[in-house]
């Protein structure tokens, strides 16, 4: 939910696809808290540097005029980092189960929400057009049952630190796309604090 409502109030998508990287050293400074996962200095520092870089795109003019946004990615990477954390804890349950749960329990929040605040929810829903069905299908279909599940597996036999760092390719192929499918060319801070960000998650991942 907040990651779409971070999108809705931006018009820059680069910054908002680094920022959500921040859910690997929030996920993994969790699981050191809930799971008693060890986090040696090397760690430490990659994950401060991760932050750093944010920080440092936090700085970007056309960032500082979306500050909503990007204060929203933030909440939505901690939440993130948070759910991969507990799924740790649910790990004997089969992925489908966890997955379906989740997704049911998702619904009902977002139902309840959309009548709250945005009203007569059968009105809003024959207002969308085409292009949102299929963006809404690829959400549905696409990330969260076939990436979602994968992940949940993946929780079954490696711990959250290990996991999450290749969640750190997704800036990647999402700063590739922006490019391509809205022409959106990040300014210098935002390139360099992502390069910083990626970097520190990427070795957060090599780092035992």
């Amino acid at each position: 939910m907040f990651l779409y409502l971070s999108i809705s109030a931006v018009t820059l998508l680069a910054p908002i696809t680094i920022g959500a990287q921040l859910s690997i050293p929030f996920a993994i400074l969790i699981s050191s808290l809930f799971l008693k996962e060890s986090i040696s200095l090397k760690k430490w520092i990659f994950i401060f540097s991760s932050f750093l870089g944010i920080i440092l795109i936090a700085f970007d003019p056309n960032v500082l005029k979306e500050i909503s946004g990007a204060l929203l990615v933030f909440a939505m990477a901690f939440f993130y980092g948070l759910s991969q954390v507990f799924s740790r804890y649910i790990k004997d349950l089969d992925v489908k189960f966890t997955n379906s749960f989740m997704g049911f329990v998702g619904f009902l929040v977002l139902i309840i929400f959309s009548q709250i605040f945005e009203g007569n929810i059968v009105e809003q829903i024959k207002k969308v057009e085409i292009g949102g069905w299929l963006a809404v299908m690829y959400a549905g279909m696409i990330i969260s049952i076939l990436g979602h599940m994968m992940m949940f597996y993946l929780y079954k036999f490696y711990p959250v630190g290990m996991v999450m760092p290749f969640y750190s390719l997704f800036p990647v192929f999402g700063l590739i796309l922006t490019f391509f499918v809205f022409g959106e060319v990040p300014s210098f801070i935002t390139i360099f604090g992502g390069i910083i960000v990626i970097t520190s998650i990427y070795l957060l991942q090599k780092t035992r």
